[in-house]
Protein backbone atom coordinates (compact mmCIF):
# COMPACT_ATOMS: atom_id res chain seq x y z
CA UNK A 1 0.00 0.00 0.00
CA UNK A 2 1.48 3.55 -1.16
CA UNK A 3 2.28 6.38 1.37
CA UNK A 4 -0.54 8.17 -0.43
CA UNK A 5 -3.04 5.50 -0.09
CA UNK A 6 -2.54 4.99 3.35
CA UNK A 7 -2.94 9.11 4.45
CA UNK A 8 -6.43 9.02 2.49
CA UNK A 9 -7.41 6.13 4.22
CA UNK A 10 -6.64 7.73 7.47
CA UNK A 11 -7.67 11.27 6.44
CA UNK A 12 -11.48 9.52 5.56
CA UNK A 13 -11.52 7.12 8.82
CA UNK A 14 -10.57 10.48 10.86
CA UNK A 15 -13.58 12.49 9.40
CA UNK A 16 -16.22 9.51 9.53
CA UNK A 17 -15.13 9.28 13.23
CA UNK A 18 -15.50 13.58 13.98
CA UNK A 19 -18.88 14.06 12.11
CA UNK A 20 -20.56 10.73 13.12
CA UNK A 21 -19.16 9.88 16.85
CA UNK A 22 -21.89 11.31 18.69
CA UNK A 23 -24.53 9.17 16.47
CA UNK A 24 -22.46 6.02 16.82
CA UNK A 25 -22.27 6.51 20.78
CA UNK A 26 -25.79 7.48 20.88
CA UNK A 27 -29.10 5.31 21.04
CA UNK A 28 -30.19 7.48 17.61
CA UNK A 29 -27.69 5.46 15.86
CA UNK A 30 -31.21 3.30 14.66
CA UNK A 31 -31.45 1.06 10.97
CA UNK A 32 -32.91 4.24 9.35
CA UNK A 33 -30.73 6.89 10.99
CA UNK A 34 -27.58 4.76 10.05
CA UNK A 35 -28.41 4.01 6.15
CA UNK A 36 -28.84 8.48 6.18
CA UNK A 37 -25.36 8.87 7.62
CA UNK A 38 -23.64 6.14 5.21
CA UNK A 39 -24.67 7.07 2.14
CA UNK A 40 -24.02 10.57 3.07
CA UNK A 41 -20.78 9.65 3.76
CA UNK A 42 -20.36 7.59 0.41
CA UNK A 43 -21.54 10.38 -1.70
CA UNK A 44 -18.95 12.50 -0.11
CA UNK A 45 -16.66 10.04 -0.79
CA UNK A 46 -17.58 9.75 -4.35
CA UNK A 47 -18.30 13.29 -5.18
CA UNK A 48 -14.75 13.98 -3.66
CA UNK A 49 -12.98 11.41 -6.06
CA UNK A 50 -14.94 11.97 -9.11
CA UNK A 51 -13.37 15.58 -9.07
CA UNK A 52 -10.02 14.56 -7.51
CA UNK A 53 -9.51 11.85 -10.02
CA UNK A 54 -11.74 13.07 -13.03
CA UNK A 55 -13.44 15.88 -13.65
CA UNK A 56 -10.79 18.26 -12.89
CA UNK A 57 -8.42 16.81 -14.73
CA UNK A 58 -10.85 16.45 -17.87
CA UNK A 59 -12.32 20.33 -17.19
CA UNK A 60 -9.83 22.68 -15.47
CA UNK A 61 -9.22 23.54 -19.17
CA UNK A 62 -9.05 26.83 -20.91
CA UNK A 63 -12.59 26.73 -22.42
CA UNK A 64 -13.89 23.60 -20.59
CA UNK A 65 -14.62 25.69 -17.36
CA UNK A 66 -18.41 25.30 -18.11
CA UNK A 67 -18.40 21.62 -17.73
CA UNK A 68 -17.09 21.65 -14.04
CA UNK A 69 -20.68 24.01 -12.99
CA UNK A 70 -22.45 21.18 -15.23
CA UNK A 71 -21.23 18.44 -13.63
CA UNK A 72 -21.56 20.12 -10.19
CA UNK A 73 -24.96 20.75 -10.93
CA UNK A 74 -25.88 16.78 -12.27
CA UNK A 75 -23.85 15.89 -9.04
CA UNK A 76 -26.29 18.04 -7.06
CA UNK A 77 -28.82 16.52 -8.92
CA UNK A 78 -27.92 12.91 -8.01
CA UNK A 79 -27.31 13.52 -4.34
CA UNK A 80 -30.68 14.92 -3.83
CA UNK A 81 -32.34 11.86 -5.45
CA UNK A 82 -30.31 9.06 -3.35
CA UNK A 83 -30.99 11.10 0.30
CA UNK A 84 -34.12 12.35 -0.15
CA UNK A 85 -35.85 10.23 -2.78
CA UNK A 86 -34.46 6.84 -2.83
CA UNK A 87 -33.33 6.04 0.54
CA UNK A 88 -36.79 6.98 1.80
CA UNK A 89 -38.36 4.47 -0.87
CA UNK A 90 -36.00 1.46 -0.30
CA UNK A 91 -34.65 1.50 3.38
CA UNK A 92 -37.62 4.03 5.39
CA UNK A 93 -34.23 6.45 6.19
CA UNK A 94 -36.05 9.89 5.94
CA UNK A 95 -33.65 12.82 7.11
CA UNK A 96 -34.33 12.54 10.62
CA UNK A 97 -34.19 15.93 10.68
CA UNK A 98 -37.35 16.36 9.07
CA UNK A 99 -36.50 19.21 7.20
CA UNK A 100 -37.87 20.47 4.06
CA UNK A 101 -37.70 20.48 0.33
CA UNK A 102 -35.10 23.81 0.75
CA UNK A 103 -33.23 22.31 3.53
CA UNK A 104 -33.27 19.67 1.56
CA UNK A 105 -31.83 21.04 -1.02
CA UNK A 106 -29.53 23.07 1.13
CA UNK A 107 -27.86 20.07 2.79
CA UNK A 108 -27.44 18.39 -0.53
CA UNK A 109 -26.11 21.32 -1.83
CA UNK A 110 -23.03 21.60 1.26
CA UNK A 111 -23.22 17.61 0.46
CA UNK A 112 -21.58 18.17 -2.93
CA UNK A 113 -20.23 21.19 -3.44
CA UNK A 114 -18.10 21.22 -0.21
CA UNK A 115 -16.38 17.28 -1.53
CA UNK A 116 -16.30 18.35 -5.17
CA UNK A 117 -14.49 21.93 -4.34
CA UNK A 118 -11.98 19.90 -1.85
CA UNK A 119 -11.53 17.25 -4.71
CA UNK A 120 -10.95 20.10 -6.99
CA UNK A 121 -8.35 22.13 -5.02
CA UNK A 122 -5.79 19.12 -4.12
CA UNK A 123 -6.07 18.23 -7.85
CA UNK A 124 -4.71 21.63 -8.60
CA UNK A 125 -2.47 21.46 -5.38
CA UNK A 126 -0.73 18.53 -6.89
CA UNK A 127 -0.60 19.41 -10.45
CA UNK A 128 1.13 22.65 -9.30
CA UNK A 129 3.66 20.78 -7.17
CA UNK A 130 4.46 18.42 -10.37
CA UNK A 131 4.90 21.11 -12.62
CA UNK A 132 7.29 23.37 -10.12
CA UNK A 133 9.19 19.88 -9.88
CA UNK A 134 9.26 19.41 -14.14
CA UNK A 135 10.39 23.57 -13.94
CA UNK A 136 13.19 22.34 -11.43
CA UNK A 137 14.10 19.40 -13.14
CA UNK A 138 13.52 21.19 -16.81
CA UNK A 139 15.94 23.74 -15.24
CA UNK A 140 18.76 21.58 -14.21
CA UNK A 141 18.88 19.50 -17.05
CA UNK A 142 19.08 22.58 -19.54
CA UNK A 143 22.01 23.79 -16.99
CA UNK A 144 23.69 20.67 -17.51
CA UNK A 145 23.12 20.49 -21.10
CA UNK A 146 24.61 24.65 -21.18
CA UNK A 147 27.23 23.42 -18.94
CA UNK A 148 28.60 20.48 -21.14
CA UNK A 149 28.18 22.79 -24.32
CA UNK A 150 30.21 25.48 -22.91
CA UNK A 151 33.02 23.05 -21.93
CA UNK A 152 32.92 21.58 -25.08
CA UNK A 153 32.22 24.90 -27.18
CA UNK A 154 34.63 26.89 -29.66
CA UNK A 155 34.79 30.38 -28.85
CA UNK A 156 31.56 31.72 -29.94
CA UNK A 157 32.34 34.89 -31.09
CA UNK A 158 35.61 33.53 -32.85
CA UNK A 159 33.62 31.01 -34.31
CA UNK A 160 30.88 33.44 -35.90
CA UNK A 161 33.67 35.81 -36.97
CA UNK A 162 35.71 33.18 -38.58
CA UNK A 163 32.14 32.28 -40.71
CA UNK A 164 31.56 35.37 -41.63
CA UNK A 165 35.22 35.68 -42.90
CA UNK A 166 34.67 32.52 -44.46
CA UNK A 167 31.09 33.93 -46.12
CA UNK A 168 32.87 37.20 -47.58
CA UNK A 169 35.87 35.48 -48.90
CA UNK A 170 33.63 32.27 -50.76
CA UNK A 171 30.77 35.16 -52.21
CA UNK A 172 33.95 35.86 -54.42
CA UNK A 173 34.06 32.79 -55.43
CA UNK A 174 30.59 30.94 -55.58
CA UNK A 175 27.76 33.01 -53.89
CA UNK A 176 25.81 29.45 -53.37
CA UNK A 177 28.42 28.42 -51.48
CA UNK A 178 28.62 31.98 -49.47
CA UNK A 179 25.06 31.59 -48.68
CA UNK A 180 25.22 28.25 -47.39
CA UNK A 181 27.60 29.07 -44.70
CA UNK A 182 26.04 32.34 -43.94
CA UNK A 183 22.72 29.98 -43.07
CA UNK A 184 24.75 27.65 -41.34
CA UNK A 185 26.10 30.72 -39.18
CA UNK A 186 22.37 31.45 -38.80
CA UNK A 187 21.49 28.15 -37.80
CA UNK A 188 24.73 27.84 -35.02
CA UNK A 189 23.78 31.29 -33.85
CA UNK A 190 19.74 30.66 -33.03
CA UNK A 191 20.78 27.06 -31.35
CA UNK A 192 23.47 28.85 -29.29
CA UNK A 193 21.39 31.71 -28.21
CA UNK A 194 18.02 30.01 -28.18
CA UNK A 195 19.60 27.01 -25.89
CA UNK A 196 19.42 29.73 -23.30
CA UNK A 197 15.94 30.95 -23.44
CA UNK A 198 12.47 29.61 -21.93
CA UNK A 199 10.44 30.54 -24.74
CA UNK A 200 10.57 32.19 -28.86
CA UNK A 201 8.51 33.04 -31.11
CA UNK A 202 6.55 30.13 -33.68
CA UNK A 203 7.93 32.07 -36.77
CA UNK A 204 11.21 32.12 -35.28
CA UNK A 205 11.50 28.44 -35.14
CA UNK A 206 9.86 28.28 -38.30
CA UNK A 207 13.05 30.59 -40.00
CA UNK A 208 15.05 27.98 -38.23
CA UNK A 209 13.49 25.06 -39.97
CA UNK A 210 13.45 26.43 -43.31
CA UNK A 211 17.63 27.37 -43.33
CA UNK A 212 18.08 23.80 -42.05
CA UNK A 213 16.13 22.44 -44.78
CA UNK A 214 17.83 24.89 -47.16
CA UNK A 215 21.47 23.67 -45.83
CA UNK A 216 20.80 20.05 -46.59
CA UNK A 217 19.69 20.98 -50.15
CA UNK A 218 22.73 22.74 -50.91
CA UNK A 219 24.33 19.67 -49.37
CA UNK A 220 22.84 16.97 -51.72
CA UNK A 221 21.89 18.88 -54.65
CA UNK A 222 19.77 18.33 -57.20
CA UNK A 223 18.80 15.22 -55.92
CA UNK A 224 17.10 16.44 -52.69
CA UNK A 225 13.56 16.61 -52.70
CA UNK A 226 11.50 18.03 -50.20
CA UNK A 227 8.40 19.41 -49.44
CA UNK A 228 7.93 22.31 -46.56
CA UNK A 229 4.39 23.27 -46.09
CA UNK A 230 3.20 26.18 -43.43
CA UNK A 231 -0.69 26.88 -43.05
CA UNK A 232 -2.45 28.64 -40.21
CA UNK A 233 -2.07 31.68 -38.38
CA UNK A 234 -0.49 33.39 -34.87
CA UNK A 235 3.02 32.61 -35.85
CA UNK A 236 3.72 35.01 -33.38
CA UNK A 237 2.80 32.42 -29.91
CA UNK A 238 5.04 31.28 -27.60
CA UNK A 239 6.78 28.24 -28.30
CA UNK A 240 9.74 26.06 -26.83
CA UNK A 241 13.10 26.48 -28.43
CA UNK A 242 14.63 23.82 -30.88
CA UNK A 243 11.62 21.33 -30.54
CA UNK A 244 11.28 20.83 -34.62
CA UNK A 245 14.86 20.31 -34.94
CA UNK A 246 15.34 16.88 -34.38
CA UNK A 247 12.34 15.75 -36.92
CA UNK A 248 14.13 17.42 -39.92
CA UNK A 249 17.72 16.19 -38.67
CA UNK A 250 15.97 12.45 -38.53
CA UNK A 251 14.32 12.88 -41.71
CA UNK A 252 17.60 13.46 -43.30
CA UNK A 253 19.70 10.99 -41.38
CA UNK A 254 17.56 7.88 -41.55
CA UNK A 255 15.21 9.42 -44.38
CA UNK A 256 14.97 8.76 -48.45
CA UNK A 257 15.59 12.33 -50.13
CA UNK A 258 16.74 11.03 -53.06
CA UNK A 259 13.03 9.47 -54.40
CA UNK A 260 11.46 12.47 -56.23
CA UNK A 261 7.91 9.97 -56.30
CA UNK A 262 8.56 9.89 -52.39
CA UNK A 263 10.11 13.66 -50.82
CA UNK A 264 10.38 14.05 -47.55
CA UNK A 265 7.20 15.90 -46.31
CA UNK A 266 7.39 18.40 -43.57
CA UNK A 267 3.80 19.84 -42.66
CA UNK A 268 2.94 22.79 -39.64
CA UNK A 269 0.20 24.25 -38.82
CA UNK A 270 -0.54 26.98 -36.71
CA UNK A 271 -3.66 27.96 -34.72
CA UNK A 272 -4.52 29.75 -31.86
CA UNK A 273 -3.49 27.77 -29.31
CA UNK A 274 -2.78 24.60 -30.95
CA UNK A 275 0.33 23.66 -33.19
CA UNK A 276 0.60 20.42 -34.90
CA UNK A 277 3.72 19.07 -37.30
CA UNK A 278 4.27 16.14 -39.27
CA UNK A 279 7.25 14.65 -41.21
CA UNK A 280 6.83 11.87 -43.45
CA UNK A 281 9.66 10.22 -45.29
CA UNK A 282 10.79 6.69 -46.83
CA UNK A 283 12.92 4.96 -44.62
CA UNK A 284 16.48 4.29 -45.41
CA UNK A 285 17.44 0.06 -45.56
CA UNK A 286 20.61 0.43 -43.30
CA UNK A 287 21.87 -0.33 -40.13
CA UNK A 288 20.90 2.49 -37.84
CA UNK A 289 24.08 3.76 -35.36
CA UNK A 290 24.32 3.49 -31.80
CA UNK A 291 23.40 6.99 -31.69
CA UNK A 292 20.24 6.63 -33.83
CA UNK A 293 17.00 7.80 -32.19
CA UNK A 294 19.06 9.44 -29.43
CA UNK A 295 17.46 13.17 -30.91
CA UNK A 296 14.07 11.86 -30.66
CA UNK A 297 14.20 10.34 -27.24
CA UNK A 298 16.01 13.38 -26.02
CA UNK A 299 12.94 15.48 -27.53
CA UNK A 300 10.12 13.08 -25.82
CA UNK A 301 11.74 13.89 -22.26
CA UNK A 302 11.77 17.27 -23.45
CA UNK A 303 8.17 17.49 -24.05
CA UNK A 304 7.15 15.62 -21.08
CA UNK A 305 9.22 18.02 -19.07
CA UNK A 306 7.49 21.47 -21.11
CA UNK A 307 4.18 20.08 -22.14
CA UNK A 308 2.95 17.76 -19.46
CA UNK A 309 -0.24 16.58 -20.75
CA UNK A 310 -0.75 18.96 -23.18
CA UNK A 311 1.20 17.31 -26.40
CA UNK A 312 0.30 13.91 -28.36
CA UNK A 313 3.47 12.94 -30.17
CA UNK A 314 2.28 9.36 -32.61
CA UNK A 315 5.18 7.82 -34.12
CA UNK A 316 4.29 5.07 -37.16
CA UNK A 317 7.89 3.58 -38.19
CA UNK A 318 7.20 0.52 -40.11
CA UNK A 319 10.53 -0.24 -41.73
CA UNK A 320 9.22 1.35 -45.09
CA UNK A 321 7.87 4.86 -44.22
CA UNK A 322 8.16 6.60 -40.87
CA UNK A 323 5.20 9.02 -40.16
CA UNK A 324 5.35 11.31 -37.24
CA UNK A 325 3.13 13.88 -36.06
CA UNK A 326 3.51 16.43 -33.03
CA UNK A 327 0.54 18.16 -31.04
CA UNK A 328 1.49 20.63 -28.71
CA UNK A 329 -1.46 23.09 -26.80
CA UNK A 330 0.69 26.26 -26.82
Amino acid sequence: MSKQLRWHIGLWVAYFLLVYYQDLLSETWTFPVAIYNLSSFGLIVVSFYLFYLWIAPQFLKPGKYIYIFFSLFALIAVNYLLQEMLNPWIFGSDNYFQTGFLEDLDSNLFLSFVPAAAGTLLFMFEQRQINQANALKLQNERNESELAFLRSQINPHFLFNTMSFLHTRAFKLDEKLANSILRLSDVMRYTLKNSKSATITVQEEITLVKDLIDIYKDRFGEKCFVNLNIAGSDFEQKFEPLILMPFIENAFKHGVYSNAAFPIDFNLNVSKGKLTFSVRNKTKHQIKDEVSGIGISNLKRRLELMYPNNYQLDIDDNGETYHAVLKINL
